[in-house]
Parts: structure tokens; C-alpha cells; sequence
């Protein structure tokens, strides 16, 4: 039997606190899915992308990804493009889909080079749910790669690397 002092708490009074506030019922978490939080579905996975992307020989076949910041300090959304490996990216500061769907266009808007944007192939995120209005903001397809499959992308995830060394 496990004995606790409780300061101010005698008895049966104790008991009854130890089973309200300390039994694990009360200690489980719930987790609701907010309006920002929904997955995507997406329209087009990796795997339908035109063979001249798999190639790299034409400008404007992006990858994107988040990098993280602390926690509650946003994001940074970065795209590299195949072929130049031309770095494009905004800082967000929230992770909400509304943020980062900003985030993507004024990337895009404030490119120095005008580049043209074919693709951009994106993780499963819950950042890109908004898909759907990003490829109408761009005018360009965006493709999903498989779940858990950061090789997919690989050019994006070895300059985020690179980026959150040199940008700690």
C-alpha cells in the first residue's frame, strides 16, 4: 500500500484526492482535431510526375519542405529547384495552413530570377493541406510524396541540412 502526505488532507479525504488527481484516467490526454490540423489527400502522388522531372534537365521542378523552429516560433518554408538547385524560401510564423500558404506565395513572388514553376513535390504535411489553393495561387501542380519517404525529396532535405547548420 502506498502511504502520501498530503499537507491540510486527512483520511478518506486524501484518498478520494489521490484517486481524482493522481490516477492515470486523469492523466490522459485528449487530442481534438482542430480546423488547422486536417491531413491532406492528395490529388497527385510522386509517382505521377512526368518522366522529365525524375530527369532534372529543365528549370522550375521544385522541392519543398518546413524547417521548424523552437516551439511556438513558426517556420521556415524553403523550395529547391532540381535542376539550378536554386534556394527559394519565407519564414512563417505560425504553422497553420493559412500562414504557410503566404508564406509560399510570397516566396515565390519575391524570387529574384523569375524562374518558371512547373511542379513542387511536397511531403504529407499537415502544413500543405492547403494544396489545393496553392496550386491555384501559383499556377503550377503540386505532388505528394509517400509517407515517411524524406529520399524522395532528397535534394530539400540535405540543403535544409545544410541551412539549419549555417542558421542555427
Amino acid at each position: 500500500m502506498l502511504c502520501i502526505y498530503i499537507p491540510g488532507i486527512k483520511g478518506k479525504q486524501a484518498s478520494r484526492f489521490v484517486k481524482k488527481n493522481c490516477s492515470a484516467t486523469s492523466r490522459k490526454k485528449v487530442y481534438r482535431q482542430s480546423q488547422e490540423m486536417q491531413y491532406n489527400s492528395p490529388v497527385h502522388t510522386i509517382h505521377d510526375r512526368p518522366e522529365i522531372v525524375e530527369t532534372k534537365s529543365r528549370i522550375g521542378d521544385f522541392e519543398g519542405d518546413t524547417v521548424y523552429g523552437g516551439i511556438g516560433k513558426g517556420c521556415a518554408v524553403t523550395f529547391v529547384d532540381r535542376k539550378s538547385k536554386l534556394l527559394v524560401g519565407s519564414i512563417a510564423i505560425s504553422r497553420e495552413r493559412n500562414t504557410i500558404r503566404k508564406a509560399i506565395s510570397r516566396a515565390f513572388e519575391l524570387m529574384e530570377v523569375p524562374m518558371p514553376i512547373e511542379t513542387i513535390t511536397l511531403d504529407n504535411g499537415s502544413e500543405f493541406a492547403d494544396f489545393l489553393n496553392i496550386e491555384k495561387d501559383l499556377g503550377t501542380t503540386i505532388y505528394f510524396a509517400d509517407s515517411h519517404s524524406p529520399w524522395q525529396r532528397g535534394l530539400n532535405e540535405n540543403t535544409n541540412d545544410l541551412f539549419t547548420f549555417l542558421l542555427p
